[in-house]
């Protein structure tokens, strides 16, 4: 069903609005569990609202806002400090342009934007809501600011190991979290950093994530290799002693089931991998060349 924003052939403008320690409460029956550190978007309960715009207009479905300023709390512990943009909202589209988008942890700016057949499809925003988001250099989030939106995401081990580590970005990311594509993407965490093109099929469950990475660069240490995984996660005795890791090449399979290929520098000295590996059993298994 279309959730229609107006009745009717409506016009209402405004030069400027503001709304100062407001709230705001939604409910759908029938009513779903709430889960901590989630947004139930069928159940929203928003609280600490303060508003202002310019040059609203608002017609048929379709909301245009210039210079819009929003801060908010969220029952779920969802906190906004600032979001800044020019805004488009239709039943179809939310589009934030010029953003700035601030919670304690993360800082993001650019473009975003939200694409779905209805605006009800928030509902269940990681398999029916389509993103479109460019990010600037030095734009920064947490995975538990994600997970508010994109439920899960703190399952998978080694997201919840870095659940609260801030992860730099920048790249232009299109499609749905569960068939992500990411373009002139470049991640930094702690000492890791990777510029690469990727495409993402299988999130928020990382460990059934299918990656396809085309690798421009990689930089990490065995040092900062240990501090990202889990304290279960062994690297076998071999790749602990490589020290410095650079690499370029392709990477394409599963976090513990893939095929990599490429050229690899380390403190040890230079490779060139085609190889398998399997991370699934107790000893880990690899087949291939290593040159």
């Amino acid at each position: 069903k279309i959730l229609h924003i107006t009745v009717g052939s409506w016009f209402i403008g405004a030069k400027e609005v503001a709304i100062t320690d407001g709230t705001f409460n939604l409910l759908n029956l029938p009513e779903r569990p709430q889960k901590k550190g989630e947004i139930n978007f069928n159940n929203l309960a928003i609280t600490k609202l303060n508003l202002s715009t310019q040059q609203l207009s608002l017609y048929n479905d379709t909301i245009v806002a210039q210079k819009t300023l929003l801060t908010a709390t969220e029952k779920s512990g969802f906190v906004l400090n600032k979001l800044q943009a020019d805004v488009l909202l239709c039943n179809t589209l939310l589009q934030l342009e010029n953003l700035t988008l601030q919670t304690p942890n993360t800082n993001l700016s650019n473009y975003l934007a939200f694409k779905m057949q209805t605006l009800r499809e928030f509902g269940d925003f990681v398999k029916r809501v389509k993103l479109d988001v460019k990010l600037q250099p030095n734009a920064h989030f947490v995975f538990r600011d994600i997970n508010y939106f994109a439920h899960g995401l703190d399952k998978p081990a080694i997201i919840k190991h870095n659940f609260d580590r801030p992860i730099y970005v920048s790249g232009h990311a299109t499609d749905r979290i569960g068939k992500l594509k990411a373009e002139n993407l470049n991640v930094k965490v702690s000492k890791t950093q990777l510029i690469a093109d990727v495409r993402l099929i299988g999130l928020p469950d990382a460990q059934s994530t299918n990656i396809d990475a085309k690798i421009t660069k990689l930089n990490t240490t065995t040092a900062d290799l240990r501090l990202l995984l889990p304290p279960k996660q062994k690297l076998p005795e071999q790749i602990m002693r490589l020290g410095n890791i650079t690499m370029n090449g392709r990477f394409t399979g599963f976090p513990k089931d893939f095929v990599a290929y490429g050229n690899i520098n380390t403190t040890l000295g230079k490779l060139k991998t085609d190889v398998q590996m399997n991370l699934t059993q107790k000893i880990p298994q690899y087949s291939g060349d290593i040159t």
